[in-house]
């Protein structure tokens, strides 16, 4: 696969790396797969804490719950993406 990819990076007009561009893109795939296990709320929390990078105390207002327990559970979050990433073998 690097040798495919060093061929394409010849033809593509790019100053970016052809290879670390599709580990980019499978990344993004495996942290959307992620997301969507989460419970609902919990993938809202995250998006709008890692996407839109709200503040916690905007989270916990929209959520109606306590800043520590937005706290809590992004870092539980943050937690089990790290275990599901080292298990698909990103880490």
């Amino acid at each position: 696969m690097p040798l495919v990819l060093s061929e394409l990076e010849e033809v593509i007009a790019s100053d970016k790396n052809v290879e670390k561009e599709v580990m980019a893109k499978e990344l993004g795939k495996a942290i959307s797969s992620f997301i969507r296990n989460l419970s609902q709320e919990d993938g809202n929390m995250f998006i709008r804490r890692y996407f839109h990078a709200d503040s916690i105390r905007e989270i916990a207002r929209s959520f109606k719950i306590s800043e520590n327990n937005v706290a809590v559970r992004l870092a539980r979050s943050r937690q089990k993406l790290k275990t599901y990433l080292q298990e698909e073998g990103y880490m």
